[in-house]
């Protein structure tokens, strides 16, 4: 699998963005995910929350140049904090 340079997810039954980092973590040439039609959320209780998850995507998505978050219902603020993740 370390060949693999582009993941579809889209629609699964993947149920967050932890286990998808979890999922990617050994992917190191990866440069698509497409993670589209998935319900995860994303934290915004706190700074600290927000900063946490993002750090977390990009320690986990080291190689990552594209992302399709298509029909997940965020909204812009979602989608800038996991554009500044990577």
């Amino acid at each position: 699998m370390s060949n693999v340079i582009e993941l579809d997810i889209s629609e699964t039954l993947v149920p967050s963005w932890k286990v998808c980092g979890t999922i990617t973590y050994n992917l190191r040439r990866l440069r698509t995910l497409k993670v589209s039609n998935n319900r995860w959320i994303i934290p915004s209780n706190t700074e600290d929350d927000k900063q946490s998850f993002s750090n977390d995507l990009l320690n986990r998505l080291t190689s990552l140049q594209e992302i399709v978050i298509g029909k997940m219902e965020y909204d812009w603020t979602s989608v800038f904090l996991i554009a500044v993740s990577y």
